[in-house]
């Protein structure tokens, strides 16, 4: 079990959740892949839904000694970060 501490003082076990890695598109002026999620050099974000149902989003950046930020979002909230991260969401929200 990974026990991660969330932004409010909550905590989830992120080896039993689904995970979901942001949609990235190549950006020419900067040579560099840019997730659609954060539209930055450096910003990164993954989402986890946990075993109870929580959905879980994971912001950090690349750039060094930056710590990871982990709170939850809606189930709205949600199915709107996985559609415009290319992941396959029906109209009722299903995977």
């Amino acid at each position: 079990m990974t026990r991660i501490t969330l932004d409010d003082g909550g905590w989830f076990d992120n080896s039993s959740c689904d995970e979901w890695d942001e949609l990235a598109t190549w950006d020419k002026r900067h040579a560099c892949w840019i997730p659609v999620a954060t539209k930055s050099v450096t910003g990164r974000e993954t989402l986890y839904r946990t075993a109870s149902g929580r959905w879980i989003l994971r912001s950090w950046s690349t750039v060094r000694d930056t710590m990871s930020t982990y709170y939850r979002i809606s189930a709205t909230e949600a199915i709107s970060w996985l559609k415009r991260n290319g992941h396959g969401v029906s109209a009722q929200g299903g995977f």
